[in-house]
């Protein structure tokens, strides 16, 4: 966790691998992209908060199960879009000592830092780069020319959050959605209880009527083929973000490198620039480390891997 101190405040870049640094001062921080998801966005829309309504569907099918806050920023002509939770920022905040009493302001690491900083060596094992407008974290071996991380005497960036201590109770959209359904379930009884001693044909006929104006689904099976759909879903996309965790993560040699990693009929394609098949051997055991099954070719000096969801 690397700091700047000045007479008044002092700014963290907050990450799980550094070292903790405990501090009474108040403090600006940074947020690693340990700690968000970041995606560019292009939409025919003029403002944030009209794009902010769409973030919780847009990131849909990437996030993990859990509650998130969304924030959004123009930039020239697309949007830069954030997931984050608030539970796991302050939870790291309370492990390593820090008041949230005492934090003055938060921004992203996308925001403070420009193209020009990167890439920027945090530690030993880890490096910010910008690919494509996003600031990302890849292995320190990935960058041998990157500049030593420091904090300079730059402005604080004027796009900041407010963590939301109680988020990870009951998010706001779930809260919604609980009261309508109270008020829908209140509504249903109080029909059922006052018409069905005089005709029990209307009140099923009010009841179908209702579970349309709603859009219910009509049966408990229905109902849980859905939720074995969304679980379904879950599982695969937490399958994908560990294996390309694991890849990504890879100790490569210094003349290695990955040089691309595409998705395609639920695998992933990694092009390994470098590797024969003599030199393969460190990385098969970080796979088989991680019980990832894989198949691999060689062309060349390039190792062509593909894993299986």
């Amino acid at each position: 966790m690397f700091t700047k101190y000045s007479k008044k405040i002092e700014t963290l870049f907050l990450e799980p691998s550094l070292e903790p640094k405990n501090t009474e001062q108040n403090v600006n921080i940074i947020l690693s992209p340990s700690f968000y998801w970041v995606k560019k966005i292009f939409l025919p829309l003029k403002r944030a908060r009209d794009v902010k309504k769409l973030l919780p569907s847009i990131f849909e099918e990437i996030l993990p199960e859990g509650n998130y806050s969304y924030a959004v920023y123009k930039k020239e002509e697309y949007f830069l879009a954030f997931a984050y939770e608030d539970r796991e920022i302050l939870e790291f905040l309370a492990k390593r000592g820090i008041s949230v009493a005492h934090v003055a302001n938060i921004c992203f690491a996308q925001t403070f830092f420009s193209e020009a900083d990167l890439p920027l060596r945090i530690s030993k094992e880890r490096t910010l780069v910008m690919q494509d407008g996003i600031v990302v974290m890849v292995p320190s071996s990935w960058q041998i020319s990157a500049k030593e991380f420091s904090l300079d005497d730059r402005n604080f960036p004027k796009q900041t959050i407010t963590l939301e201590k109680f988020n990870h109770i009951v998010d706001k959209k779930n809260i919604y959605q609980i009261g309508s359904l109270l008020i829908f379930i209140t509504f249903l009884l109080g029909i059922e209880l006052f018409m069905v001693q005089q005709n029990r044909d209307e009140i099923l006929s009010a009841k179908e009527s209702i579970f349309s104006k709603y859009n219910l689904k009509p049966t408990m099976m229905q109902n849980e083929s859905m939720a074995k759909k969304y679980s379904a879903l879950h599982e695969q996309q937490m399958k994908f973000r560990t294996k390309i965790g694991t890849i990504i993560n890879l100790q490569l040699k210094p003349n290695e490198k990955i040089d691309s990693i595409s998705y395609k009929d639920r695998s992933i394609h990694v092009l390994f620039q470098s590797v024969k098949e003599s030199d393969f051997k460190h990385i098969a055991a970080a796979l088989e480390a991680k019980n990832i099954e894989y198949k691999v070719d060689f062309k060349d000096s390039m190792a062509i891997l593909e894993v299986q969801l």
